[in-house]
């Protein structure tokens, strides 16, 4: 019988989603550095290269992630970056 390995990384950090430039999240970050060494293909700065913007500039959502924000939203906390307080509508960019 062929097991594959699995990555268990979890951490409770404490963010504050208005200042968006503290949130984070330290134990899911160095999960996914350890599961890449472990088992990635790709340059790990390829991916890095990629993502940092994205993270800086934000993102638009794909229609998937807005169905879902819409549909548990009320089980997300309000101040999340993905909610308009003031419409309280789903945004399309989280930036």
């Amino acid at each position: 019988m062929l097991h594959q390995k699995q990555w268990q990384y979890k951490d409770i950090s404490s963010f504050n989603y208005k200042n968006k430039d503290q949130i984070g999240t330290p134990g899911f970050v160095r999960g996914l550095h350890d599961a890449h060494k472990d088992a990635g293909k790709m340059d790990e700065k390829k991916i890095l290269n990629y993502v940092i913007p994205l993270a800086e500039d934000g993102f638009e959502v794909d229609s998937e992630l807005e169905r879902s924000l819409k549909l548990y939203g009320s089980d997300v906390d309000r101040d999340s970056p993905f909610f308009d307080g003031k419409t309280n509508e789903t945004r399309r960019r989280c930036d």
